[in-house]
C-alpha cells in the first residue's frame, strides 16, 4: 500500500510539472506569435498585439535581446497603439490609458543601443496622435528625462520641422510641466525658446503663462508667491530664453523683490533678452559687487549685446573688478558689443574706449583691453598695442599686446611682432609667433629675415612660417637657394622639412649636396624626416 501511494505521488507530481511545462510552453508561443504579429501589415493588428503585450506587462522583456527589424516592427506597433481610438480608458481610478502607455513605450525605445531603432523611435513619436491629451502627456513627461538620448529625441519631436511645434495644447503642456518638475523646467524652456518654436508664435502663447507663474501672489497671504521658489525660476528662465521685451519688467520686479535664488535667474532672463528696458538692470548687477557672481556674468554679457554707450562705459569699468571670472565676462561682451557679428564692421565708440583702456593706471584694465582687442582684429588699434608690446612691463600684457596684433593681412603688426621674437618672457614670443603665423603670407618677408640672423628670432620665426603650409614653399625655397645665408639655409631647410610636403623634397636634396657641413647635416636631417633620403 505505501509502495502504491509512493508512485502515486511521483505520477502526480509529473502531471503537475507537464502542466506548468505545458502552459509555459503555450505561454511563450502565445508571445512569439504576439510579436510576430506586431510586423502585421494590418494597423489594427499591429496595435491589438501591442496592447496585449502591455497590458499583461511583457512588451519590453518581449522585444529586448530581439533582431532589429523586431524592435522595429514593435515601435510600427506602437504608433498604430498610439493612433487607435477604438482602444478607449476604463472609468476605474486606475485604469490605464493605453494608448498614452505605447508613446512611454516608444520614448522608452530611445534609449536603445541602435541608432536605426532609436531614428525610428523618433519618427513615430513625431506621427502619433497628440489631439489624445494623455498621448501629449506622456510625450511632456519626456522632457525631463534623466536620459540625454531621450530629452533629445523627444526635443525633436516638438521643435523639428516636421514634429509637433508650437500648438497651443503644447506650449501649454509644456509650461504646466515645467510648473511642478524641476527636472522640465530647462529642457522645456529650451524648447519654448527654440528657433522654430519662436517663429511660430510660442512667445505670444508662452509668455503671459510664465509670467503668471513668476508673480502670482497667495489670494491667503498677497505677502507670499503662490508659486514655489523652484517654479519661478524655472519661469524666469524661460521668459528669457523667449526673449520677450514684454517680460522684462516683471523680471527687474522679480529682481529687486524675490528671493536670492530667483533674483539670480531673473538676472540672467533680463541678460539673455537684452533689451534697452533693461540696460540699468543689468548695469546696477554689474556694479553691485554683493550681486551673486554668476549673475554679475550674465548681466555684463546682456550689457554687450545692448552695447549703449552707457553700456559700454560700465563694461569698460568692470575691466578693473577685483573678480577675475567678472573681468574675463567682460573682456567677451567687450568684444561682442565691438563687433556684433563675425563679419560685421568695428563698433568704432568700443573700439576707441578699448584703446583709451590701454592707457590705463590699472593693470587689469590694460589686459583685459588687450584681450578684447584680439577679438576684434583692428587695424587702427595697431599703434596702442605696440605700444603695450614694447613697453609693457607685465609679460601678460604684452602677450595680449601680441595676439592682438596677430590677425589676418594685418600688415602694420609684422615688425612689432618680429621685434617681439626676442622679448625676454617665452609667453610673449610665442604669442608673436602665432601672431605672425595669423597674419598670413604677408609675415613672409620679415620671418625669412629673421631667420637669416639666426638665434631665437629664427627658431620662432621657422616654426611661424613653417604654420602658413605650402604657401611659404616659394619664398623658403629661394631662400635656401641664397648660398650668402648659410644660416638662413639652414632654418629654411628646417621649415621645408616641417611643412612635410613632397614638392619641398628637391630643394632639400639639393641642400644636401651643400659644401656647408651644417646646411648639409640639417637638409638631410630633414630628408631622412619625410622619408626621402637620397
Amino acid at each position: 500500500m505505501n509502495l502504491v501511494r509512493k508512485y502515486l505521488n511521483y505520477i502526480i507530481f509529473a502531471a503537475v510539472v507537464l502542466v506548468v511545462v505545458g502552459i509555459a510552453v503555450s505561454h511563450s508561443r502565445g508571445v512569439h506569435a504576439l510579436v510576430e504579429n506586431m510586423g502585421n501589415a494590418d494597423p489594427a493588428v499591429r496595435s491589438k498585439s501591442a496592447l496585449e503585450l502591455i497590458q499583461t506587462e511583457q512588451f519590453s522583456d518581449s522585444i529586448t535581446g530581439e533582431s532589429i527589424r523586431t524592435r522595429l516592427n514593435a515601435i510600427k506597433a506602437l504608433e498604430s497603439l498610439a493612433d487607435d481610438k477604438s482602444v478607449v480608458k476604463g472609468s476605474g481610478k486606475d485604469d490605464l490609458d493605453y494608448r498614452s502607455q505605447a508613446v512611454k513605450q516608444c520614448i522608452a525605445l530611445l534609449k536603445d543601443t541602435d541608432r536605426p531603432v532609436r531614428e525610428a523611435a523618433v519618427a513615430a513619436l513625431k506621427r502619433m496622435d497628440y489631439t489624445a491629451p494623455d498621448n501629449l502627456k506622456e510625450l511632456v513627461n519626456g522632457i525631463g528625462d534623466g536620459d540625454p538620448g531621450v530629452r533629445k529625441g523627444v526635443a525633436a519631436t516638438f521643435v523639428a520641422p516636421d514634429g509637433l511645434g508650437p500648438r497651443a495644447d503644447v506650449v501649454a503642456a509644456i509650461i504646466d510641466k515645467m510648473k511642478g518638475d524641476g527636472g522640465t523646467r530647462g529642457p522645456g524652456g529650451d524648447i519654448l525658446g527654440s528657433a522654430r518654436f519662436l517663429k511660430e508664435g510660442a512667445r505670444a502663447l508662452a509668455t503671459p503663462a510664465l509670467l503668471t507663474i513668476l508673480t502670482a501672489r497667495d489670494d491667503k497671504d498677497p505677502r507670499k508667491f503662490k508659486n514655489d521658489e523652484g517654479a519661478r525660476s524655472g519661469a524666469a528662465d524661460a521668459l528669457g530664453k523667449l526673449g520677450d521685451p514684454a517680460a522684462v519688467a516683471p523680471l527687474i520686479g522679480a529682481m529687486k523683490g524675490d528671493s536670492p535664488a530667483v533674483r539670480r535667474v531673473a538676472i540672467g532672463a533680463i541678460a539673455l533678452i537684452a533689451d534697452p528696458s533693461g540696460e540699468q538692470a543689468l548695469i546696477d548687477s554689474v556694479n553691485n559687487s554683493a550681486t551673486d557672481n554668476e549673475a554679475r556674468l550674465q548681466a555684463a554679457a546682456g550689457l554687450g549685446k545692448i552695447g549703449s554707450p552707457q553700456a559700454i562705459a560700465t563694461l569698460i569699468h568692470a575691466l578693473s573688478d577685483t573678480d577675475l571670472k567678472l573681468r574675463s565676462a567682460t573682456v567677451a561682451a567687450l568684444a561682442r558689443a565691438g563687433r556684433p557679428t563675425a563679419d560685421g564692421p568695428v563698433n568704432h565708440q568700443v573700439l576707441s574706449e578699448l584703446i583709451a583702456a590701454l592707457g590705463s593706471a590699472d593693470d587689469d584694465a590694460r589686459l583685459g583691453s588687450a584681450q578684447s582687442l584680439a577679438k576684434l582684429g583692428a587695424p587702427e588699434a595697431n599703434g596702442a598695442l605696440t605700444g603695450a608690446l614694447r613697453n609693457g612691463k607685465e609679460p601678460e600684457l604684452r602677450a595680449a599686446a601680441a595676439s592682438a596684433l596677430g590677425f589676418a593681412h594685418n600688415i602694420g603688426g609684422v615688425q612689432p611682432l618680429i621685434a617681439a621674437l626676442s622679448d625676454p618672457d617665452g609667453d610673449v614670443r610665442e604669442a608673436a609667433r602665432d601672431g605672425l603665423s595669423a597674419i598670413g603670407i604677408e609675415a613672409t618677408p620679415a620671418l625669412i629675415g629673421a631667420m637669416e640672423r639666426g638665434q631665437t628670432d629664427a627658431f620662432y620665426a621657422t616654426e611661424a612660417i613653417a604654420h602658413l603650409g605650402s604657401a611659404a614653399l616659394p619664398a623658403l625655397q629661394r631662400a635656401a637657394q641664397d648660398a650668402s645665408h648659410p644660416v638662413g639655409q639652414r632654418w629654411a631647410a628646417v621649415a621645408l622639412g616641417e611643412l612635410g610636403v613632397a614638392d619641398a623634397t628637391p630643394t632639400l636634396q639639393q641642400l644636401a649636396r651643400s659644401s656647408d657641413p651644417d646646411v648639409s647635416f640639417v637638409a638631410k636631417s630633414q630628408l631622412d624626416r619625410l622619408g626621402a633620403a637620397e
